[in-house]
């Protein structure tokens, strides 16, 4: 049994007056407004990535496969070196792994256009190799979970 006083509904203003929507109604506009807000902020996130690849940031394109695999429930170990992630995950990673270990660990200057071309290379191909391996559903679903927006 509701209190007297429980609102069932809220009033929606409109030009004229305002008409009452019930409760569960906006309830569900709320819960969309929600939850296309996630796949609006990865995809900004992922342009911005993505234009840093393309500037020589090798751990743009690192982090953008790490969240990705993490979105589609195959979290990556923070105790794994991210060549011992690659290899786990399919030799595609490879390359990029070890550029993006070397863009860390190796001395300054050490990235040529040729090692950042070969990382994006590898970024490209696990990609498709990720889209060929999870069924659509699962692709879809992952671009709603919000995991990887919290990381970090």
């Amino acid at each position: 049994m509701l209190p007297t006083d429980f609102p069932l509904g809220f009033p929606l203003p409109i030009p004229g007056g305002s008409v009452d929507v019930p409760a569960w109604l906006g309830l569900v506009l709320l819960s969309a407004l929600s939850a296309s807000v996630v796949p609006i902020v990865k995809r900004v996130r992922r342009g911005r990535r993505m234009k840093r690849l393309r500037e020589g940031d090798i751990a743009a394109a690192w982090w953008e496969i790490v969240d990705r695999m993490a979105d589609l429930g195959s979290p990556v170990s923070d105790h794994l070196t991210p060549v011992e992630v690659a290899s786990k995950t399919t030799p595609l990673l490879v390359p990029l792994a070890n550029q993006y270990g070397r863009s860390i660990f190796g001395p300054a200057g050490s990235l040529t256009l040729e090692r950042v071309e070969e990382a994006e290379r590898s970024y490209r191909a696990t990609e498709t190799h990720l889209k060929a391996t999870h069924a659509a559903s699962a692709r879809i679903w992952s671009w709603l979970r919000v995991g990887s927006l919290r990381r970090r």
